[in-house]
């Protein structure tokens, strides 16, 4: 038995001596919650390759093309997962009335998906594409077409309206904020005046690194989100103490957040507010994937349990659980199923 394996049994029996245990657990398999997901939508590509060797002509690798596979990413999964487990589910997200993209959105969102499409005018599909070494699964290139232009006066307005229109249909928001233009911090003020929770997540990321600022999703209920986002927010100031509890204290002083989830992949996930803090160990310490869209199933998951009052601890095992799924394939090639999660809950801690 591992250290880490010894941690996660202690905080197992933890959770196993919550008061009213039963009837929560029982709450959480009936989510009969109706959430807005809010944000950009992404296609992840992978290109599969061989390494053929130098070029004769120019210093360059070549590599041979073995095929491609594509997946919904950003929030187009986000709503994909939650359609999993809850009744129904709507979905406000950049779309393009370009190319054969529209198609392959449409047809790989789940049914139960409400999905009102932003148009964005003369903009693109962000689609995140990444070479892949077949022999190392190691990823070599990547390659990103975006149009990371913020949106007009007029477009936020146009966009804003929708919003106000659709979660009057709904219990509460999940926005997930990418960066790609679509989530300015005037309209996230917008939205959190209009009196419904908001469980949000931004994500730091190769376009946006110059820019990011978690504060744009001030005065969010829940906030999930990378200990690299969290480093990122304090880059500005002489970072003397790296752990994760105590950035994560400062960011809640800092700021009107009102809760805090930092994952910290393999090392697991930290839960704090004004008031206390949790830990949880990672339940993905034997399993090898691609990290893409791990962030985003924990979210997902872990939004529902906080929106039914769950214990932080039930909250970040059930994030866990969820990113434990992802990471068995390639981006949201694998989600968790409703079935095989609950079975594998109940195993853990009934």
């Amino acid at each position: 038995i591992t250290k880490e394996d010894e941690i996660l049994s202690t905080k197992i029996n933890q959770i196993k001596k919550i008061k009213d245990l039963d009837r929560s657990i029982i709450n959480i398999e009936n989510f009969d919650l109706k959430p807005l997901v809010i944000g950009e939508g992404i296609i992840d590509k992978y290109l599969f390759s061989s390494g053929l060797g130098k070029s004769g002509k120019d210093s360059i690798l070549t590599l041979k093309n073995l095929g491609q596979k594509s997946y919904l990413g950003g929030s187009y999964a986000v709503a994909n997962n939650l359609s999993q487990y809850v009744k129904k589910v709507g979905l406000i997200s950049d779309f393009t009335n370009k190319g054969s993209n529209q198609n392959f959105i449409r047809k790989n969102l789940n049914n139960k998906i409400d999905f009102k499409p932003f148009f964005k005018k003369d903009s693109v599909t962000t689609t995140k594409t990444k070479i892949l070494d077949n022999n190392s699964n190691n990823k070599v290139l990547g390659l990103y077409e975006i149009d990371d232009r913020s949106l007009s006066q007029k477009e936020e307005l146009r966009l804003f309206k929708l919003i106000k229109k659709e979660i009057k249909k709904y219990d509460f928001f999940i926005v997930t904020d990418y960066d790609h233009g679509l989530i300015s911090k005037e309209l996230f003020k917008k939205i959190s005046n209009l009196k419904k929770k908001i469980i949000s997540t931004s994500q730091l990321n190769a376009a946006n690194s110059a820019y990011h600022d978690l504060k744009k999703l001030d005065k969010s209920d829940l906030m999930v989100i990378n200990f690299n986002e969290l480093i990122s927010f304090f880059k500005r100031k002489n970072l003397k103490n790296k752990d994760p509890l105590f950035l994560g204290n400062k960011f809640i002083n800092e700021t009107k957040v009102k809760n805090l989830i930092i994952t910290v992949g393999s090392n697991g996930s930290y839960y704090l507010n004004k008031k206390k803090s949790f830990y949880f160990p990672a339940l993905t310490q034997h399993i090898v994937g691609d990290k893409i869209g791990s962030g985003d199933s924990f979210m997902s998951l872990a939004s529902l349990a906080f929106m039914k009052n769950a214990h932080p601890l039930i909250i970040m095992l059930i994030g866990a659980l969820s990113a434990s799924f992802n990471l068995k394939g390639l981006a949201n090639s694998i989600s968790s199923n409703k079935k095989s999660f609950f079975r594998i809950l109940n195993n853990l801690i009934i």
